[in-house]
């Protein structure tokens, strides 16, 4: 599918596919890695390998951009208004696909992350987190009809890009996007 996308656009990529736990490139490889929303289906006891993958391929001086699910979060509020199609079950752990194109359902395991999950699993593979941020969502918190004003839409927006930069609150958002860095040697 990633293959025809590219060539209905006249790109070109190199496209592998791995396992993150035992990452097919060489040592120092990449100036920066990127996962958005694929670390959650790692089960838990393959994170370090995981991590330790990740730094074993950054050149000294990288950085790895992760966007991951709040555990933090979802212990606070178990809803997920976010999501229309997929259900995520926080108790049971694991995610449920629906509305697939093949007209199945799909489940898949489900662990999300703490500030302080990511700050330890960095630090254990000698990387430091350099940048959180939890997108904070106040929104959730409010009903429809409220939103529907714009002044006060556009209050709420601007009130959770703020936080969503600021310790504490920046531990508390829905999702969290981090940079980490590897030492430059």
């Amino acid at each position: 599918m990633a293959s025809s996308k590219l060539a209905e656009r006249g790109l070109s990529a190199d496209l592998r596919e791995g396992d993150m736990a035992h990452l097919p490139f060489p040592d120092a490889s990449f100036d920066t890695v990127t996962s958005m929303l694929a670390l959650m289906h790692v089960p838990l006891e393959d994170r370090p390998a995981v991590f330790g993958e990740v730094a074993r391929v950054l050149r000294p001086g990288g950085r790895m951009l992760l966007g991951v699910k709040n555990s933090v979060f979802e212990a606070m509020f178990t809803g997920d208004r976010f999501a229309s199609v997929d259900v995520t079950d926080v108790a049971g752990k694991q995610l449920l696909f629906t509305k697939t194109r093949s007209g199945e359902e799909y489940v898949a395991p489900w662990y999300s992350f703490s500030p302080q999950d990511l700050t330890t699993l960095f630090a254990t593979v000698d990387m430091t987190v350099t940048r959180l941020r939890g997108n904070s969502p106040l929104a959730v918190w409010l009903a429809d009809e409220v939103l529907r004003d714009e002044s006060v839409r556009a209050f709420v927006s601007k009130t959770e890009r703020f936080l969503a930069e600021v310790p504490p609150f920046n531990h508390f958002g829905y999702h969290l996007l981090v940079e980490a860095t590897k030492p430059r040697g």
